[in-house]
């Protein structure tokens, strides 16, 4: 939380900084990444330390975890937005959008398959891997052993 509340502040900081100044917001296009990612790095974190203090699970624990399983897809793809603008093609066909991005992140993440994208290059391919597995793991332990707890605790009358 206390790294989520910093991010917050520092992107304040530097959009007041930057209305005081006369910027717009493409003048410092570099900054304004690196808190957004800072940003989407720590939001996941923070809903994990939150649900993890719930003494019960309850519905919101599991929409927590259905959060922070989404709130995964989304970071992929700003990791792969970053690298893409750093120069470095990642795949095969047209992606050069953030939505494009996103679409190949959430079809690695669901493990679906790839269609019209596909890694290029073997640091993608890692990448790809990498979030299919941090995907299925997270979806296999945490999400099905909340549900089943929750499933578990409504039927002896425990959850409203």
């Amino acid at each position: 939380m206390r790294a989520a509340a910093a991010a917050l502040a520092a992107a304040l900081v530097a959009l007041g900084a930057g209305t005081l100044l006369g910027l717009d917001a493409l003048a410092l296009p570099g900054l304004a990444e690196a808190l957004a990612g800072a940003l989407l790095l720590a939001a996941p974190v923070a809903v994990l330390r939150r649900i993890a203090h719930h003494s019960r699970v309850e519905a919101g624990t599991v929409l927590g975890a259905v959060c922070v399983y989404m709130l995964i897809g989304l970071v992929f793809a700003f990791v792969f937005t970053t690298i893409g603008r750093a120069g470095a093609p990642l795949f095969a066909g047209r992606a050069d959008e953030y939505s494009d991005h996103l679409y190949f992140s959430f079809v690695t993440l669901t493990t679906t398959g790839y269609g019209d994208l596909a890694p290029l290059t073997k640091s993608g391919q890692a990448l790809a891997v990498l979030e299919a597995l941090i995907g299925q793991v997270f979806l296999v332990t945490f999400v099905a052993r909340l549900v089943s707890l929750y499933g578990s605790e409504r039927s002896r009358g425990g959850v409203r």
